[in-house]
């Protein structure tokens, strides 16, 4: 195959018109030609040969300039020669001009530009080094702003009309909002087409593949698909006639499409198990199917038809589409008379803390995937903070370089000066070589960039997060531009505007200059700069270093070493609460009989995981609250032992037993933040603690220590522990303490949870690798 005409033949000729502009054009062409023809018959051979046929020849065209720089420089005056280099237009022989085009001006520029930066080799490198560093920090910043805000969601039609509703108090804007209330919404919205409510949710999938296992999936409204203009890869998506059937259809994702049925086309109408219920799949949704704001890969999306009556239940996050020429601050405007309207209509959902009642906020479906307390201004502002930071550290060393460099020419500079070069024309030359620097660098930054955010997002969809996606697309690409222009021009322009400015005299002469620096002149303020930036860097760094070895030294609370967990969700397989009861009995008995495991207790949460619930309108007794406080705690069920299994110290009192059954006086028992909250000073056992939505008061027979249950940093708050045995969930995690590492005992505990129902879903994990807390 000829190669005459390919991309690198012509990038040679042009290589070859620009290093030795005198040779002649046919010949020139025919030379291309001919490596051309080289360049080809090398690739057949092995890699290192046409390296090397390119680097003999690259080193072949830069000898020939400087060969041709050489003799034109012995074969004229050096006054003529920076003349010529120097003033744009001199007279003729006739009195006339023999102006340069602007593009004979801007070649002469590059080339000498060029020349002299091939005998500084060491000095470019650094130089590509700082300015590749800073470009690719701070374009790598950017692409992560660009995946999570900027960037629309690909399956989804018109994001920008798309907003999120939620319902929130006490200081917590972005809370949920019951099935109930979103139908509601849908019937009084004049400034929405239409709404969907959906809500994330875990569920366990039997698949032909590797049995049983945990996946992410959506419970959603039927006409999610529809609000949100996600085309189905195959099939449809949900209809009101399958929630009349009872709802058992589910969309699985095209990753479990992919890995579990082999791409089949023929995949609709067969049968799939979720939650210990058969499903007919009746689609597959788009590729790379994320949340609406979160990253987590979509793998099975099912109608909603639980709680679908219960007002109470706040689990539903809901997503609205405006109608055409509607703004964000009406829809907010007429949401805030509905939520009025919800508080009147629907007080014991709605104020429930009695002085703080819920209201609804509504943000842009853009705004809504910043989390809080961030919004997209603060985070932009954010990002300008650190791009600056970093570009103000690797520019004003690289100035400092350019400047030290423009001294050691300031006998060449002092001479195209003295010879009648205008400043304007020498300032463009040095700005010239210091753009091409900064060119070189933003190109290698934007290489840089691309390789580290294709890496990342590689690595992220194989940890199954496919929603962020830093790769680099035309808005970074743009960035790592517009920012290289910048920094090119502002940081360029100061050492070219310093050193076209000499001491003529003692340059002219070769005399060694004393430079006197003003206290205040730009080479200070730069080194100043340079200096206040990296301190700043190195305090941040100290920071985050001193942040995470506090948090490793937390006193947690509990103790989770040598703690499995087992998840279990008994309304999957409609278990009655005396069947439930029962199941619960005798897996706990099962459990504790595992060879290596010592005690096991249940709780309804798993600490650090979730939080847990909140329960308001308390009334401890002799307290008296304030008029705009809210008396609340949070709280989770507990059975007998659950302290001691967890790790969390009694104080005071006793823990729960097995007489605390139902029937039983209701008792409580709360930590130590409660006690010093509502009983300052008292010793907490004894206490009465009542509700305002109960007339029944319970006993608090123990006092625990504080720990943490919703995060490391978290203040200690109030909490309380009502026992399982009063208050009935289907919903239940035990707590398995072993002799050692519970990892090898996870398959023997899945084991016996399928011994008593081989339907029944569980999820099993080390607490240790659930709280990421394992070295």
């Amino acid at each position: 195959m000829s190669g005459r005409n390919t991309p690198l033949v012509r990038l040679h000729r042009f290589l070859v018109r620009m290093l030795v502009p005198s040779l002649d054009q046919e010949y020139a062409a025919e030379a291309s030609a001919t490596f051309g023809d080289l360049y080809a018959d090398a690739r057949s051979g092995s890699f290192l040969g046409h390296l090397g046929l390119l680097v003999r020849e690259l080193r072949s065209l830069v000898a020939t300039s400087f060969s041709e720089y050489r003799e034109e420089r012995s074969n004229r005056r050096v006054t003529k020669r920076l003349q010529k280099m120097a003033v744009v237009g001199s007279p003729n022989d006739n009195g006339g001009s023999t102006r340069s085009s602007p593009l004979d001006v801007l070649l002469q520029d590059l080339r000498y530009a060029l020349r002299n930066l091939t005998r500084s080799p060491g000095f470019v490198v650094v130089v590509l080094l700082s300015l590749t560093f800073g470009i690719a920090v701070s374009t790598v910043l950017f692409s992560g702003v660009n995946a999570a805000v900027l960037r629309p969601t690909p399956y989804v039609a018109d994001p920008d009309r798309l907003v999120m509703l939620y319902a929130g108090s006490r200081g917590f804007s972005r809370g949920p909002h019951s099935y109930p209330d979103y139908l509601d919404y849908r019937e009084m919205s004049e400034t929405l087409e239409d709404a969907a409510a959906f809500r994330p949710r875990t569920l366990t999938v039997s698949t032909t593949t590797d049995g049983t296992r945990e996946m992410n999936g959506l419970e959603v409204s039927e006409n999610f698909f529809d609000l949100l203009g996600i085309r189905i890869s195959l099939g449809r998506g949900f209809l009101e006639e399958d929630l009349a059937a009872g709802g058992r259809v589910a969309v699985i994702g095209h990753s479990v499409w992919e890995r579990d049925y082999g791409e089949d086309p023929d995949i609709l109408g067969r049968i799939i198990g979720i939650d210990g219920h058969p499903h007919t799949i009746v689609g597959v949704a788009p590729e790379r199917m994320v949340g609406l704001h979160d990253p987590l890969l979509v793998e099975v999306v099912l109608p909603s038809v639980e709680r679908r009556d219960r007002r109470g239940h706040l689990s539903y996050l809901v997503v609205g589409r405006m109608r055409d020429g509607v703004m964000v601050p009406q829809v907010q405007a007429e949401f805030e008379a509905i939520g009025e309207h919800m508080v009147e209509a629907y007080p014991n959902t709605w104020d429930y803390y009695g002085n703080d009642p819920r209201r609804i906020t509504v943000i842009s479906n853009k705004e809504a995937r910043v989390p809080p307390p961030w919004s997209v201004p603060l985070l932009v502002a954010a990002l300008g903070a650190v791009v600056a930071l970093i570009l103000l550290i690797a520019c004003s060393n690289v100035a400092n370089l350019l400047l030290t460099r423009a001294l050691r020419r300031r006998t060449e500079i002092a001479i195209r000066c003295a010879v009648g070069a205008p400043r304007f024309r020498l300032m463009r030359q040095l700005l010239t070589e210091n753009l091409i620097l900064f060119g070189l660098a933003g190109l290698l930054g934007l290489l840089v960039t691309d390789w580290l955010t294709s890496m990342a997002a590689r690595s992220w969809r194989m940890m199954g997060f496919p929603g962020i996606d830093f790769t680099v697309d035309h808005r970074v690409a743009a960035f790592a531009i517009g920012l290289t222009l910048f920094t090119g021009l502002s940081f360029g322009l100061i050492p070219a505007l310093q050193a076209s400015r000499p001491d003529l005299l003692p340059a002219l002469k070769g005399l060694e200059v004393r430079i006197r620096f003003r206290r205040l002149g730009v080479r200070n303020l730069l080194v100043g700069s340079q200096i206040a930036g990296s301190l700043v860097l190195v305090m941040v760094t100290l920071f985050l270093v001193r942040g995470l070895q506090h948090a490793r030294t937390i006193d947690l609370g509990f103790d989770p070493s040598n703690v499995a967990v087992v998840s279990l969700d008994l309304a999957h397989r409609d278990y009655e609460e005396a069947e439930g009861l029962q199941l619960v009995e005798n897996l706990t008995g099962r459990l504790e009989s595992v060879q290596g495991v010592s005690s096991v207790a249940i709780g309804s949460w798993i600490p650090l995981q979730g939080g847990s619930s909140i329960i308001g309108g308390l009334e401890p007794e002799g307290y008296q609250p304030g008029p705009e406080e809210s008396v609340d705690a949070d709280f989770t069920l507990a059975s007998p032992g659950y302290f001691d299994v967890v790790g969390i110290r009694l104080l005071r009192g006793r823990d729960f037993s097995d007489e605390d059954g139902t029937g039983a006086p209701r008792v409580v028992m709360v930590n130590q933040a409660f006690v010093d909250r509502y009983w300052p000073g008292q010793n907490g056992v004894g206490g009465r603690l009542g509700t305002r939505s109960s007339d029944t008061s319970m006993e608090v027979i123990g006092v625990v220590a504080n720990a943490k249950y919703r995060s490391i940093a978290e203040e200690d708050r109030p909490q309380i522990w009502l026992p399982l045995a009063q208050r009935y969930e289907s919903g239940v995690i035990f707590h398995v303490r072993t002799h050692g590492d519970p990892r090898p005992l996870l398959p023997t505990l899945r084991q016996q949870v399928h011994d008593l129902d081989p339907d029944l879903p569980s999820v099993l994990a080390d607490l240790m690798d659930c709280l990421n807390l394992r070295p």
